[in-house]
């Protein structure tokens, strides 16, 4: 086992050679914000970088009546934007943009202030950003190696062994440059594909950080409100992203909570007045509800994913392209560029790799089949009223047994998707893909589709084959009840299941490997184990990244969207299931995983598109159910069912789509503060002022172009006056 380190200065070289981007500070010489920092730098650069470095801020970002003692990154926006930017400045008050957050240590109580009153913190934090003491927005610039450039970056906190410095670089930012260091000299992640190396290489967890994550984070009893700057440092922007969807999808999910809740109650006290089984028109308003708040979803994420990326500077930030080392491929040159890249063996063997995909997708589709359709012929012979006259089975023994024949469905269910994401990775090693960004779009792709015929498969059948199929439901004409004792009961399993398997069990393996090693030395000789041995053996998280807990939420939202009008409450479950989920995947990532390297991302990717999918979906289920499970058109045709279902759906869809074009995707202040940022740094890294239009002039020198008087000057003068 080898450790490696790199110090501060070889991660200053990388960052210039790969153009790496860092954050400036606004006002990177106040003496407020930066005392320390500011005679440390001075110290180092001398006094003539030092004064050469603020002479070319005042230059390039100086305005006629500055009166500040020192230059500022945007002073017409940071010190004075009431007076001349008031829409912009007013944005950033409102996404939290603090000062303070440049350069300070934040303490745990600080972190934790309550800002506001609680609803005022929740609309805030459903429609912009929530509060959080590090929200800082600053331009992101070119990392350059220049002495004069040093003073505009930005300066992190950091403790190296209890002792609190800044540094240049956040944890995030010193991972990927080392990463660049390693690659450039050894390319690990083809020697682990040749199989010359034990494991991959992983990041070590950093004690003091990793302490301060746990008992802020993971730890911590409330977790609508996260810590995402935190976690971004630590673990980087795809995770971070994750948690930030995950929380304001569970924000999001009080709004249909209530709703269902509301839907519930009305229709059972309206049952138990009536003595009947009617579900009511209220079901009818309540999936109206569901389709809109779908829709707000999807585009307000998007909306505050715009905010993240600008926040983040993910903005414009293009995904670098890197081939995969497991990629098999043939040497070319581009027809245009004639530049050198690889391309695939043959279109044939795409073909082929695509064609036996299919085929084992669909085989793997017709196991499904072939499972349910034995459950549910064992359901139908149980509840048979001749095969319980004929066996003597009681109407209590037969509810249990009707039970476990769900509980066996839902095995079924995880048992498959376990096997298929198995099967999904060699499906996807053999269509060999190039980047590990299209290999990880392929494979959401291929078991989402499995999975939702696998969750799913048995709610279409009861809710629109079941009665034409076998003449009627488990509760005579009730399809509706049987429907949501199904769904319940999936449910439930799945998130007790999912639970005990993303913690407890990594968790246990790796006490049991530990413990293993010791008890096979002889007494003479016990096993020890450091920390980087520890870690070695804790679970991998790179093999799945967020694939599995994204994956996990995705088929959670299929739950409370598709068939909800069948069971009202299932928002409410699924809003109790992502408290604790949180916590989950916290615990996961601070105490049972390694450290998972900090790829960038600018959104959930795939996962959106799928979403949309499933919200479009839910508009023809819960539409169906409604006129044909459900009781309250049983005495129409089916010709006027089918027309009102066109009707539904085109409502339905015209809602969604208004819902899409009324919220902005970006704030109108977003793309201003980008393309403010974007200017800021062609005019102070790069000397780029309006007009220019070459991109290689890099440094604007002033030019003084006058003629100044020396000692020949006046000879001259003299000689030919």
């Amino acid at each position: 086992m080898m450790t490696i380190k790199t110090d501060d200065n070889d991660l200053r070289v990388e960052a210039d050679r790969t153009n790496y981007r860092l954050q400036v500070s606004n006002k990177p010489f106040s003496k407020t914000l930066h005392d320390g920092k500011l005679e440390t730098m001075r110290q180092e650069m001398g006094d003539k970088d030092w004064h050469e470095s603020i002479d070319r801020l005042r230059h390039t970002r100086g305005f006629a009546d500055a009166d500040a003692e020192f230059p500022e990154m945007d002073p017409l926006l940071v010190s004075r934007g009431e007076e001349f930017h008031p829409e912009l400045r007013k944005a950033l008050d409102v996404w939290g943009h603090t000062e303070e957050a440049d350069g300070l240590f934040v303490d745990d109580h600080t972190y934790r202030r309550v800002q506001g009153n609680c609803w005022g913190r929740f609309w805030t934090s459903i429609f912009a950003l929530p509060y959080d003491p590090l929200t800082y927005f600053a331009p992101f610039a070119e990392y350059r190696y220049e002495e004069k450039y040093q003073p505009y970056y930005r300066r992190y906190p950091i403790k190296w062994g209890g002792k609190k410095e800044q540094t240049l670089f956040t944890q995030k930012d010193r991972l990927r440059l080392a990463e660049g260091i390693i690659e450039r000299h050894i390319n690990a992640d083809a020697l682990e594909a040749a199989g010359y190396l034990q494991g991959p290489m992983f990041a070590l967890h950093d004690a003091d950080a990793l302490h301060d994550l746990r008992h802020a984070w993971a730890l911590h009893w409330t977790m609508l409100y996260q810590p995402l700057h935190k976690i971004r440092y630590y673990f980087g922007e795809k995770i971070a992203l994750y948690f930030a969807w995950l929380e304001f999808y569970t924000k999001m999910l009080i709004f249909p909570a209530i709703a269902g809740v509301i839907t519930f109650v009305y229709i059972e006290a309206r049952q138990a007045a009536t003595g009947t089984n009617e579900q009511g028109y209220i079901l009818i308003a309540f999936a109206v509800f569901v389709v809109i708040w779908s829709s707000l979803f999807s585009e307000l994420w998007r909306r505050k994913n715009g905010l993240l990326d600008s926040l983040w500077g993910l903005s414009g930030l293009q995904e670098s392209f890197r081939y995969r080392p497991q990629f098999r491929g043939t040497k070319s040159y581009h027809p245009v560029t004639d530049a050198e890249e690889v391309t695939f063996e043959s279109k044939t063997k795409r073909r082929r790799a695509f064609v036996v995909s299919v085929l084992v997708v669909t085989l793997m589709v017709g196991i499904v089949v072939l499972a349910l359709f034995g459950l549910f012929v064992l359901k139908h012979w149980i509840n048979s009223t001749d095969h319980l006259d004929k066996h003597h089975v009681s109407a209590e023994y037969r509810t249990t047994l009707t039970f476990g024949v769900t509980v066996a469905n839902a095995i079924q269910i995880l048992v498959l998707n376990m096997v298929y994401r198995n099967v999904a990775r060699k499906l996807n090693d053999l269509e060999n893909h190039r980047t590990d960004a299209e290999y990880e779009s392929y494979l959401i792709i291929k078991v989402f589709l499995f999975q939702f015929c696998n969750s799913f498969a048995s709610f279409f059948y009861i809710a629109f084959v079941k009665r034409m199929a076998e003449g009627s439901c488990l509760y005579k004409d009730d399809c509706m009840q049987e429907l949501r004792d199904q769904l319940l009961t999936l449910f439930l399993i799945r998130i007790v299941v999912g639970n005990t398997t993303e913690v407890i069990v990594p968790y246990l393996k790796y006490r049991y490997q530990l413990f293993a090693e010791r008890d096979a030395a002889s007494t003479e000789e016990k096993v020890g184990h450091n920390n980087i041995e520890e870690q070695a053996k804790l679970v991998p998280y790179e093999s799945n990244e967020a694939f599995e807990d994204y994956n996990e939420m995705v088929i959670q939202y299929g739950f409370i969207n598709l068939f909800v009008v069948a069971f009202p409450l299932t928002p409410l479950l699924a809003l109790a299931n992502n408290l604790l989920e949180v916590h989950v995947d916290a615990v996961k990532l601070c105490f049972v995983h390694r450290r998972p390297f900090p790829h960038p991302a600018k959104d959930i990717g795939v996962w959106f598109y799928i979403l949309r999918f499933m919200t479009y979906i839910a508009l023809g289920t819960n539409s169906a159910l409604i006129l044909w499970t459900s009781n309250l058109f049983e005495d129409q045709s089916g010709t006027v069912r089918a027309f009102s279902f066109v009707v539904a759906c085109q409502v339905c869809l015209v809602l969604a789509i208004l819902v899409e074009r009324v919220v902005p995707d970006t704030p109108h202040e977003i793309k201003l503060l980008f393309e403010r940022s974007e200017h800021i740094v062609n005019v102070v890294f790069k000397g780029l002022f309006e007009g220019d239009s070459s991109h290689l002039n890099e440094v604007a020198e002033h030019l003084d172009l006058r003629i100044h008087p020396n000692a020949q000057w006046a000879e001259a003068k003299q000689q030919y006056a």
